[in-house]
């Protein structure tokens, strides 16, 4: 049984969810992986989605805000009541509770550093995955926003991705060529860089001798 790998949800569209079955989602999930869930809540562009549930687009942010708000009140003991733009319930009790005290981990990630998201990574966050290599205006306005609400940056763990471009519909990613950036985006500050194995694979069986070459390989271009 694995004791360090953790379990991602990258791109959970938590408007189109209601939050307390979502907090109750996250709380399970984190428990059966021992306060290794982690959650990378956004709000999508996909306009379509929304219209289908009857959730409104242009309100996504909104509702996202709120969610969280629900969410940080959902780990905390004892009965949840909230009444909010968009959610309102008294008294309502949550079971299982998160592996740890303060809930799971919270990523927020974006093409840059707009208001929105600034005030969820200094108000929630616990990982920041931006697109690309954040600009240093873009650092400084978060060391900030950390520094002002008693947090500090080594509070925020930086998260990247590192993909190619695939020559056909049909083929895999060349590792070698895709790891040439890696020794930059350490150099940038980036601690946990994320790798999508389907691109490089298409048997699960292969997925023990792929980890491993991406380790040697990883290991070799940073010593």
């Amino acid at each position: 049984m694995t004791k360090k790998l953790r379990l991602v949800g990258g791109a959970i569209i938590a408007p189109l969810r209601h939050p307390l079955l979502l907090a109750k989602e996250i709380a399970t999930l984190d428990r059966l992986s021992e306060g290794r869930f982690v959650m990378l809540p956004t709000v999508s562009w996909h306009e379509d989605e929304y219209a289908a549930l009857g959730i409104p687009f242009n309100r996504r942010g909104a509702i996202l805000d709120e969610q969280l708000e629900v969410l940080a009140k959902c780990w905390q003991p004892g009965p949840v009541s909230h009444h909010g733009e968009f959610f309102n319930f008294d008294e309502v009790w949550l079971e299982p509770r998160p592996q740890r005290d303060d809930g799971p981990r919270l990523w927020f990630g974006g093409q840059e550093m707009h208001a929105p998201l600034l005030r969820r990574l200094v108000k929630y966050g616990h990982g920041f995955n931006p697109l690309g290599v954040p600009s240093d205006t873009d650092m400084k306005a978060l060391t900030s926003g950390l520094k002002a609400a008693g947090r500090s940056l080594s509070d925020i763990e930086l998260v990247g991705g590192i993909n190619g471009n695939f020559e056909t519909p049909n083929s895999l990613l060349d590792l070698d060529r895709v790891l040439e950036p890696l020794p930059a985006k350490v150099e940038a500050g980036f601690g946990t860089i994320c790798f999508k194995p389907s691109m490089y694979i298409d048997d699960a069986k292969e997925m023990g001798a792929f980890c491993r070459s991406l380790i040697k390989k990883s290991d070799a271009l940073l010593s």
